[in-house]
């Protein structure tokens, strides 16, 4: 599913980024307190971020992505989210055919 595409079903900002429809948290695109714009979300906001519950994401999603370590904190970037979205459609649409 391409940017465009998930824009218009709602699933991305303005700027073409991955966020929380809830509470518009998460985007690189918006800012974060500091005003900062994001550039990765924590596991419970990335799953918010393609709306599905945490407990999921790290059942079956987690394990797809690349993450990023640093002691106890673990975070992913939002352009590998956005990737492993567009393979995860391509392969569930080569499946169906």
């Amino acid at each position: 599913m391409s940017r465009k595409d998930r824009e218009a079903r709602g699933g991305l900002s303005a700027t073409g980024t991955a966020y929380d429809a809830a509470n518009a948290t998460g985007s690189r695109g918006r800012p974060s307190a500091a005003g900062i714009p994001r550039l990765a979300l924590t596991p419970a906001e990335a799953a918010a971020a393609i709306g599905i519950s945490e407990d999921h994401f790290n059942r079956h999603v987690r394990g797809e992505l690349r993450l990023v370590r640093r002691g106890r904190k673990v975070i992913v970037a939002i352009d590998e989210l956005e990737r492993w979205l567009d393979t995860s459609a391509a392969r569930t649409l080569e499946e169906r055919r």
